[in-house]
């Protein structure tokens, strides 16, 4: 094992981000829980075996979707069984769309799903946690400041700037128009 899996902040660095790093990674492979799973197990555990790891916390965020990035990426390109087996699933998606009342609304309504959970998935860790918390837990200002150990102005500031990342994300994809 290299160095950096005996050092704690490697570690502390890691647990921080392993939430945003499923998602990243989820969003990656057609939301396919068990894969996305597995690769992001791989993925720690080759963080874990580098020897260089860089000095700051931002950079180690970026180095960790680096690995799962290039992990996925290889994954797709390794397996053509799983390719086929995503597109698969997202025609199944797709006919169940088309079987509805009104078919292109609800495949628009997938696309647009999709498209906001790559966005929230292409945000910083910290980010993803406090949208997380309170658009999909329903939890109050006060309740994730006093989660984080922040007050809840402080908190809202940090939901007003993510909102605001978010929006640079779907732009990014066209989804929202300027």
């Amino acid at each position: 094992m290299g160095r950096s899996g005996c050092d704690p902040e490697v570690r502390a660095v890691i647990l921080a981000e392993l939430d945003g790093l499923y998602r990243f990674v989820f969003v990656r492979v057609g939301c396919d829980v068990h894969l996305a799973e597995e690769l992001v197990q791989q993925t720690v555990a080759a963080a874990l075996m580098c020897d260089a790891w860089p000095t700051n916390d931002v950079e180690r965020a970026r180095y960790l979707r680096g690995i799962a990035r290039n992990l996925t990426r290889r994954h797709w390109r390794n397996d053509g069984r799983a390719r086929r087996a995503r597109d698969a699933g997202l025609g199944r998606i797709v006919l169940e769309r088309l079987e509805s009342d009104r078919p292109e609304e609800a495949v628009a309504d997938e696309e647009r799903r999709f498209r906001l959970l790559e966005a929230v998935a292409g945000l910083p860790g910290a980010d993803q946690r406090i949208l997380y918390a309170f658009y999909k837990h329903g939890q109050s200002t006060t309740q994730i400041a006093a989660e984080l150990g922040l007050t809840p102005k402080s908190v809202e500031m940090r939901l007003y700037r993510a909102r605001i990342k978010l929006r640079a994300q779907l732009e990014g994809s066209g989804e929202v128009e300027a």
